[in-house]
């Protein structure tokens, strides 16, 4: 991200920078405008009623809107889904929120009203105009447009930290499309970014995933990632019913509340991303064969003075045992810890 996209996050942030040449930018804000003629007095009354396929629908169509199924956009039509997720995040004065996917401001008002400031970012320019226009008279709301698979995360939530000060939170909250759903989970939780509370809904499977316990045909390196973050309750379980258009599968409303140093080893990245690249192989076989080690010998020695047995395989391993045989491999390589960066 550009020298000018991070004054941008910065001025939405409440922050200033003094400008520097010109960079295309990560992040574009919004453009806004009036609400339709014709919304007239009910225009608050229809602004919080975008769960109700009443008010969706002829909106959709009033702005000539269509789903986009490449961008996994299924816009949220349960009431109490929506209350639920606005109650697990609760949204204080101090807080710094910032929702990926905000698509047409169904979750975003009604944590503008609540929390101190609201970074709302959205990739689809066609449904910029109007999420902005459900956000018009909230001052907390910042719209922006962003390609978050681009984004550098390290800067906006280093400036959102400095926005919210010591007595805010910074969260992380959204209806995570399936494609974008890994992707950012290994940025989240993988480095060192300053957020405190990750409330999410990602599809059931990929919930079972962070939530998944040693031995389990769901556990792989996003288990232990998220473990090592303080770990994941799947709060909800929602119904394709509960989106428009419905999806095919079920979704499930996951909370993390990250624990431990801000900053995970980046031995301990190696060494799982390793181990889960060859999971059904036996662990001496998978640090020779990722080329963490020389041999087997040298394997079996590391693995001995770990106490795990080398035939154990990766998925059975838990995440402490990852962080002690990270910890023995490098001291027994020319590997330095790392601070934390990215594997």
């Amino acid at each position: 991200m550009g020298q000018k996209a991070g004054n941008r996050l910065r001025a939405a942030l409440g922050q200033t920078r003094p400008a520097a040449g010109p960079a295309k930018p990560a992040v574009e804000p919004a453009e806004s405008g009036p609400a339709e003629s014709g919304a007239g007095s009910v225009e608050r009354d229809w602004r919080d009623r975008l769960t109700s396929p009443s008010v969706l629908l002829p909106l959709l169509r009033r702005s000539d809107l269509v789903p986009d199924h490449r961008l996994g956009q299924n816009f949220l039509v349960d009431g109490n889904i929506l209350r639920k997720m606005v109650n697990l995040v609760d949204p204080r004065e101090g807080d710094v929120i910032v929702e990926v996917g905000a698509g047409l401001g169904t979750l975003t008002r009604p944590l503008g009203k609540r929390a101190g400031r609201v970074l709302a970012l959205e990739y689809d320019a066609y449904l910029l105009p109007v999420l902005a226009e459900v956000v018009a008279d909230l001052g907390t709301v910042e719209v922006m447009r962003a390609d978050v698979l681009k984004l550098e995360w390290g800067p906006l939530l280093t400036a959102a930290r400095e926005r919210a000060g010591e007595s805010g939170r910074i969260q992380l909250v959204g209806n995570l499309p399936y494609y974008l759903t890994s992707p950012l989970l290994y940025e989240w939780l993988g480095q060192p970014l300053p957020w405190q509370r990750l409330v999410i809904t990602v599809q059931k499977e990929a919930a079972e995933r962070l939530a998944a316990e040693p031995g389990s045909k769901e556990y792989g390196s996003l288990s232990v990632l998220c473990a090592l973050r303080g770990g994941a309750k799947v709060v909800a379980r929602l119904a394709p019913s509960s989106f428009y258009p419905r999806p095919h599968v079920w979704s499930a409303l996951v909370l993390m509340e990250r624990q431990g140093e801000l900053a995970l080893p980046l031995a301990v990245k190696k060494v799982v991303k390793a181990c889960f690249g060859q999971r059904r192989k036996t662990m001496v076989n998978v640090l020779v064969m990722s080329g963490l080690l020389e041999d087997r010998e040298q394997a079996r020695r590391l693995l001995g003075e770990a106490g795990i047995d080398p035939q154990r395989r990766p998925e059975t391993l838990h995440p402490e045992e990852f962080v002690d045989l990270a910890a023995r491999w490098v001291d027994i390589s020319d590997n330095e810890p790392g601070d934390g960066g990215h594997a």
